[in-house]
C-alpha cells in the first residue's frame, strides 16, 4: 500500500491525465446508452470520489512532511535542554553538567550504586560528581562507553567535602553500615554550633562538585570527647529508591588543580 502511494505521488500528473482521458472516453461511449439523470449522478459521484482520492494521497504525504518537521524541532529542543544547567544550580567556571537517566540500582545497606545511561562516549569518567533534583547522589566509580556506575553516599568508598550551610564549617561525609539509613559528617570542630534540621551542602573543596549543592539534613549531633570533635548523623536529601534523572558534573580544571595541590 505504501509503495502504491509513493508511486501515485511520483506520477501524479501522468496518473491524473490517464484518469481524465479515461473518463472522457467513457463519457463519449456511454453518454447515449445511460439515461441523463443517472449519467449526471454517476459523473458527480465519480468526480467526488476522484477528488477525495487525490486529496487523501496529498494529505498523507503532507502529514508525513509535517511529522518530519516536528521531529526535527523536537530533536533541536532536546539538544537545547541537554545543554542547560539544572534550574537550582549555577554553572561555575570549568564545570559542565551532563544529563542522564537511572536505568538500574542497588539500594541496601552499604556498597549501594546506581547505573545511568551515559558513559565514556558522553565524556563521563571516574570521580565525576552526580546529583539529582534534590541534591548529591554520589560519584562515578566506573564508565563503559554507554553506561556508568555511580556509588552512593551509603557506599564506604564515598567521601564528599561538605559544609554547614549556615556557618560554612567544613567536614566530610562517611558511610558506615551500622548507621544506615543515615550517613556521618565527621571532622567538625568541637565548638561547632549545629542543631537537628540544619542543611549540609557541598563545599567545592574537592573540585568534584560545585559548592552549594544540598547533601543531607542533620538528624543528631554527637560529641567525641576523646578527639575533641563533633560528628553528625544526617539523612541524605536524595531518595535513592525514587530518583530517575541525574546530572553528572565534570570539572575540566580538576586535574590541573589537583596537580598544584600536590606539588
Amino acid at each position: 500500500m505504501l509503495n502504491f502511494l509513493y508511486f501515485l505521488k511520483r506520477n501524479a500528473s501522468a496518473g491524473l491525465f490517464i484518469l481524465l482521458y479515461g473518463l472522457a472516453f467513457l463519457l463519449l461511449v456511454s453518454e447515449r446508452s445511460i439515461p441523463g439523470g443517472k449519467w449526471t449522478r454517476f459523473r458527480l459521484e465519480a468526480g467526488s470520489w476522484l477528488g477525495n482520492s487525490f486529496r487523501t494521497v496529498d494529505g498523507y504525504f503532507g502529514l508525513k512532511a509535517e511529522n518530519r518537521s516536528l521531529h526535527r524541532e523536537n530533536l533541536r529542543l532536546h539538544h537545547m535542554l541537554e545543554k542547560r544547567a539544572p534550574l537550582h544550580v549555577a554553572v561555575p567556571p570549568g564545570f559542565e553538567y551532563v544529563p542522564a537517566r537511572v536505568v538500574n540500582r542497588r539500594i541496601r545497606s552499604g556498597f549501594d550504586y546506581l547505573i545511568i545511561d551515559k558513559g565514556s562516549n558522553a565524556g563521563l569518567a571516574p570521580q565525576n560528581g552526580v546529583f539529582g533534583p534534590e541534591g548529591v547522589a554520589g560519584i562515578v566509580a566506573a564508565a563503559s562507553p554507554h553506561f556508568a556506575k555511580v556509588i552512593t553516599l551509603y557506599h564506604p568508598d564515598v567521601s564528599v567535602d561538605v559544609q554547614l550551610q549556615k556557618s560554612g564549617i567544613q567536614g566530610f561525609t562517611q558511610a558506615k553500615a551500622e548507621f544506615f539509613p543515615y550517613i556521618l559528617i565527621t571532622d567538625l570542630p568541637y565548638e561547632t554550633n549545629v542543631v537537628p534540621g540544619d542543611t549540609i551542602v557541598t563545599s567545592g573543596s574537592s573540585y568534584i562538585f560545585p559548592p552549594g549543592i544540598p547533601v543531607a539534613t542533620v538528624r543528631a549531633v554527637r560529641t567525641d570527647s576523646i578527639n575533641k570533635s563533633r560528628y553528625i548523623t544526617a539523612v541524605p536529601v536524595t531518595d535513592y529508591r525514587r530518583i530517575r534523572h541525574v546530572y553528572v558534573s565534570r570539572n575540566r580544571y580538576k586535574k590541573e588543580l589537583d596537580s598544584l595541590q600536590h606539588e
